[in-house]
């Protein structure tokens, strides 16, 4: 699932259904798609999200696999993030294992 896409539209009621890779941290959320990143509204289904992740995570920056539906929007003129912000409305499922990460830091003692 690490390549992702924006998988539906709906008519009825203007939601897009988003699969791609989810990061809370601090004062920031972000959704991966493919090679596309959107900022997250900071709101509370993107909390609930982050909570219903967080087991998933071994560390504060693991990418969790997630299926969500919302809007997207480009991101207030004089706001830092990405250029486009996304509003979760739903939450669809979320993968209980986090993405392998590529690169491990690791610090050493002197």
């Amino acid at each position: 699932m690490a390549v992702s896409e924006v998988v539906s539209a709906e008519k009825d009621n203007g939601l897009k259904t988003f699969k791609g890779d989810f990061v809370y941290v601090a004062d920031a959320a972000v959704l991966q798609i493919g090679n596309e990143i959107y900022s997250v509204r900071l709101d509370k289904e993107t909390e609930e999200l982050a909570e219903m992740a967080k087991p998933a995570k071994k560390t504060d920056f693991d990418l969790v696999p997630v299926v969500i539906k919302g809007t997207v929007e480009p991101k207030p003129k004089n706001t830092e993030g990405w250029d486009n912000i996304i509003t979760i409305k739903e939450i669809v499922s979320v993968s209980d294992t986090a993405l392998p990460t590529d690169i491990k830091i690791e610090e050493t003692k002197k």
